[in-house]
């Protein structure tokens, strides 16, 4: 009997790098192309929705940037997406909410090239100037060293498994009808 004790033991006092837990869905993009050559691109998780500040994509050949305001329904439409590969982020990024572990800049799509009989139906794609991402594909993620996104669960859940763990240890040990050892 004394093996469940020293695993829990082992387990207790083994150190561990980051505890996440308790995180909320973090805000994402949805990428979903059509056979036509268009891209829809779906917010998710998060109660922002097309029109927005406008959604930015980046060429990442080029570096070509372009204000992308047309909407189907809630979401963004990249109409006759030219061939190549793009990164599509919002113009004002998502934030880095209490309980979110990681939140992106952008989604990246690589595109075939629109089909011949794509047509545009919507305002044009405008010129834009920057993007509000660097080299990270992340506004932030969870570090608890850096006080990141979300909240650090380390000591909390830790802590709080460790005591649940004696507690449910002492009462399965001294529970009633238990015979003694000899």
């Amino acid at each position: 009997m004394r093996t469940p004790c020293a695993i829990l033991l082992a387990v207790a006092l083994s150190p561990a790098d980051e505890a996440l837990a308790d995180c909320a869905l973090p805000p994402a993009y949805d990428l979903l192309p059509d056979s036509s050559g268009d891209l829809q691109v779906r917010l998710l998780y998060t109660p922002r929705k097309c029109p927005d500040e406008g959604l930015l994509r980046l060429d990442v050949t080029s570096g070509d940037i372009v204000m992308i305001t047309a909407c189907v329904g809630e979401d963004f439409l990249d109409e006759c997406v030219p061939a190549g590969i793009y990164r599509y982020g919002l113009a004002a990024p998502f934030d880095c909410a209490g309980g979110v572990c990681f939140a992106p800049y952008y989604g990246t799509y690589e595109s075939p090239g629109p089909s011949e009989s794509c047509k545009r139906g919507g305002p044009l794609p405008t010129p834009a100037q920057s993007v509000p991402w660097g080299s990270q594909p992340y506004v932030c993620t969870y570090r608890s060293s850096s006080g990141g996104c979300g909240v650090d669960p380390r000591g909390a859940v830790l802590g709080t498994n460790l005591l649940l763990g004696l507690v449910g240890l002492a009462l399965w040990r001294w529970r009633p009808g238990r015979r003694p050892r000899a």
